[in-house]
């Protein structure tokens, strides 16, 4: 009934070089990434699917570095005494990225800039730190309509 899946990806430079990938390709990537889940929703499988947190890590240029699996840095603790099998909402959980925080501070000096996404239903542990800047992409949507 309920499931949170969490994934990473790899935008390479030197890919996106041949590929001719810009910078502003990339950005209409992340919307599309951000709102696809939401908007595709037309089935009943795909019925109340919400995009939570999305993480953006750029690196220092002619870096040859790169986390991976950002997933393996979050985890998910209880907020309620339900069985996790038996998690149905956001309510359920809160969403802890003490691990990745610590890492991306371990390697600052590799990483360029971070950007982020999240949705009102998240329920983060941390605070977002200050320096990461927000997408804004759900806003950006709603000035466009204006």
């Amino acid at each position: 009934r309920y499931g949170l899946i969490g994934f990473s990806g790899i935008a390479n430079e030197n890919s996106a070089k041949l590929s001719r990938l810009t910078d502003d390709d990339y950005k209409v990537f992340q919307e599309a990434l951000w709102k696809c889940v939401r908007e595709s929703g037309n089935t009943r499988s795909k019925r109340g699917q919400i995009p939570y947190l999305l993480i953006n890590i750029e690196y220092q240029e002619n870096s040859e570095f790169q986390f991976g699996r950002l997933q393996d840095y979050v985890k998910l603790l209880p907020l309620t005494n339900k069985d996790e099998k038996e998690w149905d909402s956001p309510e359920d959980y809160e969403v802890d990225i003490s691990k990745l925080l610590d890492k991306l501070k371990k390697y600052n000096s590799k990483v360029k800039k971070i950007t982020y996404e999240i949705s009102d239903d998240c329920n983060l542990k941390q605070t977002i730190p200050s320096e990461w800047e927000k997408m804004n992409i759900d806003l950006e949507n709603e000035n466009k309509k204006d």
